[in-house]
């Protein structure tokens, strides 16, 4: 892999994740709904965080593309996403008043969802990941009507606003599974 390629992935990577983190923050936003607000530590936590995901999973994509072998540890890349919950705040946010949540079960179920369809593990834990990886996506259907009555899937806003966080999810999800599964050297391709 060349250097240029492995700063591109990165920089890719990591614009992909902004990107991401924006639709996300604009999602939270409208489940929110008037009561949500802007602040420059929930921005920096939103959108650092999902920057260095990014950035962690366009390395991995260099390196899988380059016919490198990948470090197990980036399959952990989604869960930097919710390195927010370390602030000592929202941890006692979470703790206290489940407040953040969202923030760790997003990545979890990315992650659940990347196993399940592109690792070669175990059967039966590939099915258990794929169950809750389904599962998210359920809540993450029905979280919008639960959280603001006109956000069902009746109405356009509503309708909106659940594909436009199974999008999110389903996005992240694929990027989860960069660090699985061969390099294009192992796939026939030249490194």
């Amino acid at each position: 892999m060349s250097t240029r390629m492995g700063v591109a992935g990165v920089g890719l990577g990591a614009v992909a994740g902004l990107a991401w983190a924006c639709g996300l923050r604009s999602w939270m936003e409208a489940l929110a709904g008037p009561e949500s607000t802007f602040t420059w530590a929930t921005e920096l936590g939103v959108l650092v965080p999902a920057a260095a995901a990014g950035a962690l999973l366009g390395y991995a994509a260099s390196l899988r593309l380059g016919g490198r072998p990948l470090s197990r540890w980036l399959v952990l890349s989604p869960l930097v996403t919710a390195a927010v919950l370390v602030v000592p705040g929202y941890l006692v946010d979470l703790l206290t008043r489940g407040l953040g949540s969202g923030a760790l079960l997003v990545p979890m179920i990315a992650m659940a969802t990347a196993y399940a369809l592109a690792s070669g593990g175990r059967p039966w834990a590939r099915a258990l990941a794929g169950a809750l990886g389904a599962a998210g996506f359920v809540g993450i259907a029905v979280l919008p009507a639960s959280m603001q009555p006109g956000l069902g899937a009746g109405t356009p806003q509503g309708f909106f606003v659940i594909v436009q966080g199974l999008s999110l999810i389903a996005v992240f999800s694929a990027a989860a599974a960069i660090p699985y599964g061969p390099t294009r050297s192992r796939l026939g391709g030249s490194a």
